[in-house]
């Protein structure tokens, strides 16, 4: 959940059978009266499905954190990826139009970062929390080794073009 002046962003999973435009939906509504933003995706509400992000090998675990930054929103989640004979579990962050609710292309050329850390098959990989400052996007969360030791991932992409920020740790990751 975020909130900018009147308004209220507020995200989570669904269950896909009363829900079918996706497992995680993002509502726009309105502080005062809680009533949805109409201008928001036609209705107030975005449905996030695997469409754009991820083909059948693919689906979207859930979403973990939203930011709001001047005229957009940040979302952080995990999807699971078909690697062949197993699922691996990645992070992403989308970047959407906080009035439209439309993703913003510019950033990584979708509108959706992919990060893995191929660390290990099948390895859990969770984003926490995200942060926004003038120029970047910081998320930390973790990830699963092959050993089962659980490891704090702390990465940073440029906020505008989504890349990785290459000062930061190695390549953009802690």
């Amino acid at each position: 959940i975020d909130t900018n002046n009147n308004t209220i962003f507020v995200i989570g999973a669904v269950d896909i059978s009363v829900y079918p435009g996706g497992p995680v939906r993002i509502q726009k509504r309105d502080t005062t009266t809680g009533t949805l933003f109409s201008g928001f995706d036609g209705d107030g509400v975005v449905d996030i499905n695997n469409s754009g992000q991820c083909t059948s090998s693919c689906f979207i675990n859930d979403v973990t954190d939203i930011v709001f930054d001047g005229g957009y929103i940040y979302l952080a989640g995990s999807d699971a990826h078909w690697a062949g004979t197993f699922w691996n579990s990645r992070w992403y962050i989308q970047k959407r139009d906080s009035a439209t609710g439309a993703l913003v292309t510019s950033f990584d050329g979708d509108g959706v970062v992919i990060s893995d850390s191929n660390i290990a098959q099948s390895s859990p990989e969770q984003i926490s929390e995200l942060a926004v400052d003038s120029t970047a996007i910081y998320a930390v969360g973790y990830d699963v080794a092959a050993d089962g030791d659980r490891r704090w991932r702390i990465e940073s992409f440029d906020k505008a073009t989504g890349t990785p920020i290459p000062g930061f740790g190695s390549n953009g990751r802690l």
